[in-house]
């Protein structure tokens, strides 16, 4: 399926209105990168008229308490997946507005020649906390320097992805999601449509949460704040449930244990499959 031409890419990056300055961020990197992209209002949950939108979703899920934040970061990323599938694209990017983009990215957009075939959602960002190993498949296809393996375990984050008509119309399927959108998309531990969905990450990620009017470079994730003892253990269940799986394929060869990370300009040729980290 590659070098098929009827294959078009939409950008969409989510925005709070009121972000005025990660907008901006936002749009210098685009410029200077040459991507069309479309902004989308996010679902400001400190307005009164989205009340009721964030009412509706469940205060409680497999994965803990669901604040109203991540609520309106859920419906926004609805919202935007929605208004993908009304045009035409037949492939979109999702952002999140404070993000850092590759030099190469728009190589990758131009010609989607390199898509998996049976992929449903491509996972373009690394989640900022080097204590996550990711199951990556061993067998990956090599791309302008990057790989694409198979993406068997939860990896957090919305902060950027690709995914297709058909897998749009399923997440939009989910009704009252009782987890955030990034458990939703992308934690198999609890998220029955992330089970579904085929998922691949590309290596060394493209794009990286950090972009700040504040920061001038990618940061660590802070410092979490320390959840109830009742969360952490249910979380700790969810893992250990898939721990068996996760680990055959591990055994079998036919997964790996690694750490990703982010780059911006690729100090290897395009030739080269980019390293994973042990």
């Amino acid at each position: 399926m590659t070098g098929v031409p009827s294959r078009s890419v939409e950008v969409r990056v989510i925005n709070l209105a009121r972000a005025q300055a990660r907008r901006d961020l936002m749009q210098a990197q685009f410029d200077r990168l040459g991507i069309a992209a479309r902004f989308q209002d996010a679902v400001d949950g400190s307005l009164p008229g989205n009340a009721a939108r964030l009412a509706a979703l469940p205060d409680t899920g497999p994965w803990g308490a669901v604040h109203w934040h991540a609520k309106g970061c859920t419906l926004s990323h609805f919202d935007a997946l929605r208004d993908f599938l009304a045009g035409g694209a037949t492939h979109a990017v999702i952002l999140e507005d404070d993000v850092f983009l590759s030099d190469d990215l728009p190589g990758w957009l131009s010609d989607l020649g390199w898509w998996p075939q049976d992929a449903d959602l491509v996972k373009l960002e690394r989640w900022r906390d080097d204590r996550l190993y990711l199951v990556l498949a061993k067998a990956a296809r090599a791309h302008a320097g990057r790989l694409l393996p198979r993406l068997w375990s939860r990896h957090s984050g919305t902060g950027g992805y690709m995914v297709t008509r058909a897998a749009a119309q399923a997440i939009l399927s989910v009704d009252r999601p009782a987890m955030p959108i990034d458990h939703l998309l992308f934690n198999v531990n609890i998220s029955p449509l992330a089970r579904r969905l085929r998922t691949y990450q590309v290596v060394p990620a493209l794009v990286v949460q950090g972009n700040d009017p504040v920061t001038a470079a990618p940061q660590t994730l802070p410092t979490p704040t320390k959840r109830p003892l009742s969360q952490e253990l249910r979380r700790a269940w969810h893992e250990i449930k898939v721990a068996p799986g996760q680990l055959a394929l591990v055994l079998s060869g036919r997964a790996r244990l690694a750490r990703i990370g982010w780059q911006n300009q690729l100090a290897i040729a395009a030739t080269t499959p980019s390293p994973l980290k042990d």
